[in-house]
């Protein structure tokens, strides 16, 4: 009868063999994107710019970029990101999550005080605009807006904008990559708020059954979108 026992010093070479193979298996499938580091020449407005790196991510279905911007006065520093790609944004979390801790590793993420982002809106992911939409509905203010302009109480739909976004939390999955930093984010301004009669609206199947007739103007994305990053309080 053949002997089939492995010796103690095969079982433990063949033991680390799996081990090195299960490892490359791991690597490649986190690893299936680089992050490239580059200086942004081309960026507007370089006269008051110390350094404008940036840091992005490109595979078959997305480019995600993000900006990290040191300017000349106060020293002040700023992130910009940028996206295109089909992915929802729950789909992307991870690109953005990824180019964050390699920011982190250069700058720390608690130095900068602001965001630049696009619109709430991208491709078909409406998540952080319906929420948005239906709390402007409800709202007494923009009600106003709607009724008396110009002589509502507040006559910039840009501002009610800015408030109803904070106070719906519309853009709370981009808050939650920078909380893992110890910073919080508030929408501080907007440009190019779109307004729509809610019946128009592509995703107006998703709240037609929240009582929202056709006809009511609603708001619920913006064109440029910037925030204020600051320190989490103590608590």
């Amino acid at each position: 009868m053949q002997n089939h026992s492995i010796s103690t010093k095969a079982y433990f070479r063949y033991g680390r063999l799996l081990l090195v193979l299960c490892g490359l298996a791991w690597v490649s499938a986190v690893s299936a994107y680089e992050i490239s580091v580059q200086a942004d020449t081309n960026a507007a407005g370089s006269g008051d710019i110390i350094s404008n790196v940036a840091y992005s991510i490109k595979d078959d279905e997305c480019l995600i970029r993000w900006n990290a911007i040191q300017y000349k006065t106060d020293n002040k520093r700023e992130l910009k990101a940028a996206r295109q790609c089909d992915k929802s944004f729950a789909q992307q979390a991870e690109y953005h999550e990824d180019i964050l801790k390699r920011i982190n590793q250069d700058i720390p993420i608690a130095s900068f005080s602001s965001l630049i982002w696009g619109g709430f809106t991208y491709n078909n992911d409406y998540s952080w605009v319906i929420p948005i939409a239906l709390a402007s509905d409800r709202s007494v203010v923009y009600q106003d807006y709607r009724d008396h302009f110009p002589y509502a109480k507040v006559n910039d739909v840009n501002k009610i904008f800015v408030e109803i976004a904070n106070e719906s939390h519309a853009y709370q999955p981009l808050a939650d990559l920078l909380y893992a930093y110890d910073m919080t984010l508030t929408l501080d301004s907007v440009e190019k708020v779109s307004v729509s009669k809610a019946g128009k609206l592509p995703f107006y199947d998703d709240i037609k059954d929240k009582r929202i007739g056709k006809n009511a103007n609603v708001i619920y994305d913006a064109g440029v979108c910037n925030f204020r990053m600051a320190p989490q309080k103590s608590q």
